[in-house]
């Protein structure tokens, strides 16, 4: 859970009550820091450059459904739904709803 509390403080600072899918890929890309995922395959951090926003703009949609904007609430509550009410999200149900959208 530790990488939701860390986006929800990356996403959220200051008080924000919701982004838009062009802030998320931004912060995704230029301020998200960068932690290995529970039971993916390692990758060291000087790899871990994102080159490409589809995928970020991807789980955007995953996350907003079909509103404009993301909440703290909503991003928190579809993450913990994706992970199937287990306490972390694993790289295998990540992965999974990537595939699937």
């Amino acid at each position: 859970m530790s990488v939701i509390i860390n986006c929800c403080i990356v996403f959220f600072a200051n008080r924000i009550s919701a982004i838009s899918k062009e802030e998320f890929v931004a912060k995704v890309t230029n301020e998200l820091a960068y932690q290995p995922c529970l039971g993916g395959p390692y990758l060291a951090a000087s790899g871990a450059a994102i080159e490409d926003n589809y995928l970020a703009e991807k789980l955007f949609a995953i996350l907003a459904g079909e509103k404009e904007k993301l909440t703290r609430n909503r991003m928190s509550a579809r993450l913990k739904e994706i992970a199937g009410g287990e306490q972390a999200l694993t790289w295998p149900a990540f992965l999974a709803v990537l595939s699937e959208a």
